[in-house]
């Protein structure tokens, strides 16, 4: 009989992380002890704590119940006492595969022997007598033996402990005959959280999401998932793919008050993260950064905004840019709702101004809606420095900010593309009391790439420098379409165009 133990309930709907090994250590008093701890439903020895703070390094433990089974040491003839290739092992890789520990198997560290292992002779020799004894019965355990790693003294023998009294036979016995399971696993206390009134490990959800993105592919979200205090952001690592489907729920950083690296997620160079949501009403929110990008800081990835929402992420208002995303990457919005974000500059977005063999700050917006957000001094949308935004679809309206509600141009020339249908309309000053919709530095224009603009397009334009009579300023390149789509959001001037390939201008209109 191989692997006899009955499979625990399947896993809670915790994930995560804390251990250590420093002041206020608790795991020290519990080494080498009878004192059990719980993880995934089952009860454990902590053998070994290489913890160097709560959430960091690992602990060593050890199956203290007979609940995962007897087997034999290698079933198949010709035997042998290879513990890489033996049965039990196969045995106990499947747990963490396909059995009861594979939704918890982040959370265990990788070893030399696998994620649950045989100890060696040399380990179970150095535990205390009291925890080598344990009570196996059933097969041929005549004397509550387990099975130990080591090879014993011949070719088909393997060490093993004698569980009525501890003792550790190292000349071992046939590798065919049923003994007592007992793995061992190193829990990495970065994915994990002790509760040490119960001395219980739970992985949290939070954390478990955060191993997924690092290991990179297709995530699709079962459950909120919040952050506790200590968590820190979400990471794409670089040259990383993640697809992230929030599939209707919240991912919450939780933060009540502003802190260093506050965002809720972090982009690493040329790693790309796509946020879908394949039903409605999913969300991304709770940063509030002292620094830049209080919902995503994009540090020279690819971001592809498909659905969900970047809402209610702050960085810090009077100091920091970016409430929604700080890009120093590429950002393809084509749906999706980036709203309620509050930055000193970008209150969605800031492009920022950066190019290096690495980064260039792009951001194209074919869809989705920017809305509802606000910024202290220029682009309650967007703000664009030394960057390229264009735009092919989509809406941004109802953002404030003192410059620019909708879009500040500081350095960068917004380029609307041919054919486009887009909507520049209701963003306003901080006050909400005159439109600010595209702010046009004064050595800025629009860029209308080939031509023109779809039937519908409504783009509100301030400039930095007024028009006075007959010296009207402008506000596109040279283009063939109509001037009809632009208005100015201050109603003492107004928009013309002469026919033909030129710019639109702001004017003062005739008396």
């Amino acid at each position: 009989m191989v692997c006899t133990a009955v499979l625990p309930p399947e896993l809670m709907p915790h994930f995560g992380i804390k251990a250590s090994a420093y002041t206020g250590n608790p795991y020290t008093a519990l080494v080498n002890t009878t004192t059990t701890v719980t993880f995934n439903g089952k009860p454990w020895y902590i053998i070994a704590d290489n913890s160097t703070a709560v959430d960091a390094g690992t602990v060593t433990l050890l199956a203290a119940d007979t609940s995962f089974g007897l087997s034999e040491f290698d079933s198949t003839s010709p035997y042998s006492n290879d513990y890489s290739t033996s049965t039990v092992k196969a045995c106990l890789d499947a747990y963490t595969t396909t059995g009861s520990f594979k939704d918890v198997s982040s959370a265990i560290a990788d070893t030399a022997n696998g994620k649950l292992y045989l100890l060696s002779t040399s380990e179970a020799s150095a535990l205390p007598e009291n925890l080598r004894k344990i009570g196996f019965t059933g097969g041929n355990c005549f004397y509550n033996e387990w099975w130990l790693r080591s090879q014993g003294g011949d070719d088909i023998y393997a060490a093993f402990v004698y569980g009525y009294d501890g003792n550790v036979f190292g000349d071992g016995a046939h590798v065919g005959v049923e003994f007592g399971v007992r793995p061992a696993l190193q829990l990495d206390l970065s994915k994990v959280t002790f509760d040490s009134s119960t001395k219980t490990f739970t992985i949290s959800p939070w954390k478990q999401l955060k191993a997924a993105m690092a290991a990179g592919g297709e995530i699709k979200l079962t459950q909120n998932v919040t952050a506790e205090p200590d968590d820190t952001a979400l990471t794409v690592l670089s040259d990383k793919n993640v697809i992230l489907d929030l599939n209707g729920y919240t991912i919450d950083r939780a933060l009540t008050a502003e802190k260093d690296y506050g965002y809720v997620i972090f982009v690493g160079i040329r790693g790309t993260l796509t946020i879908k949501d394949s039903r409605t009403g999913g969300i991304i929110t709770g940063g509030k950064n002292t620094r830049v990008g209080g919902g995503i800081y994009n540090n020279g990835g690819t971001i592809n905004i498909e659905g969900g929402s970047i809402t209610g992420n702050t960085a810090k208002y009077d100091y920091s840019n970016g409430g929604g995303i700080y890009n120093e990457g590429t950002v393809n919005m084509s749906g999706g709702t980036i709203s309620g974000n509050k930055a000193y500059r970008g209150g969605a977005i800031y492009n920022a101004d950066i190019t290096s063999s690495d980064k260039k700050s792009t951001f194209n917006m074919s869809g989705g809606l920017i809305t509802g957000n606000e910024a202290y001094n220029g682009g309650g949308g967007i703000y664009g420095d030394y960057s390229t935004f264009e735009m092919s679809g989509g809406s941004i309206t109802g953002n404030k900010s003192n410059y620019g509600g909708g879009i500040y141009s500081f350095y960068t020339t917004p380029i609307f593309k041919n054919g486009s249908r887009i909507t520049i309309t209701g963003n306003t000053n901080k006050t909400g009391t005159a439109e600010n919709n595209v702010y046009i530095k004064s050595t800025k224009t629009i860029k209308v790439d080939s031509g023109e603009l779809a039937s519908g397009s409504q783009i509100g334009i301030s400039t930095e420098t007024a028009p006075t009579e007959g010296n009207p300023v402008n506000i596109t390149d040279s283009y063939t379409g109509s001037a009809a789509f632009f208005t100015s959001d201050n109603t003492a001037y107004t928009v013309i165009k002469a026919s033909g390939s030129t710019p639109a201008k702001l004017a003062v209109p005739p008396p």
